[in-house]
């Protein structure tokens, strides 16, 4: 009864993470490196959304606060069958495609 519960909301995993450019030097270079690997949608000049165009179970938000990075949301989905620790490593890899560099708070330059 419990898993079927759980099949039905919307949010498994929830991280955040800062972020600085690193080999990408705009959201504009990061939504190039990304066309067809991922679902791309940009709802605002300072926002990129992606995900996988099949069984979308995990959703990345790119959040540019400043002309330095930003914020990255990773979101799983219950579909989702991934343990957090993959989704952990898993946004480390994203980052490292998308060209740019999680940071630590203490280490933020925004």
């Amino acid at each position: 009864m419990i898993d079927e519960i759980k099949k039905r909301l919307p949010i498994k995993n929830a991280l955040a993470f800062r972020w600085v450019f690193d080999e990408a030097r705009s959201l504009s270079e990061i939504e190039e490196r990304f066309e067809g690997y991922y679902y791309i949608t940009k709802p605002r000049k300072d926002i990129l959304v992606t995900s996988a165009f099949l069984k979308p179970y995990v959703i990345c938000v790119i959040i540019q606060r400043s002309e330095n990075g930003g914020d990255l949301l990773v979101i799983q989905t219950f579909a989702g069958r991934y343990p957090y620790e993959k989704v952990l490593g898993g946004a480390y890899f994203y980052a490292t495609r998308a060209g740019i560099r999680i940071i630590e708070e203490e280490d933020s330059l925004l």
